[in-house]
């Protein structure tokens, strides 16, 4: 199990929801700044999705808690704008 962590080395960028209806100019330099760090987990699944039989994440502060939810996930999520980490939500990697 690997902890990834955002620019600023934790999981907050990959759960942070842009207000589309109000953004100010810091909301959406704050956004394209995290959508990297989307973009660069997505370049990783897809070059180690052959190195092992199932992938699994997890994002929540405090880890040690049980997940409130399961679900599958694809790579492909990551890159889609408006995606972002549910705290306490387990994903498995499904192929494209």
């Amino acid at each position: 199990m690997y902890s990834i962590g955002s620019h600023l080395g934790c999981g907050g960028p990959f759960a942070f929801e842009l207000d589309w209806t109000a953004p100010t100019q810091a909301d959406l330099q704050e956004f394209q700044t995290n959508r990297v760090n989307f973009i660069q987990l997505f370049d990783y699944l897809e070059a180690v999705r052959h190195l092992s039989a199932s992938i699994e994440l997890y994002n929540a502060d405090e880890f040690w808690f049980e997940p409130l939810r399961r679900s599958d996930f694809r790579a492909s999520n990551l890159i889609s704008e408006r995606f972002v980490f549910e705290e306490r939500q387990h994903y498995s990697l499904v192929s494209p």
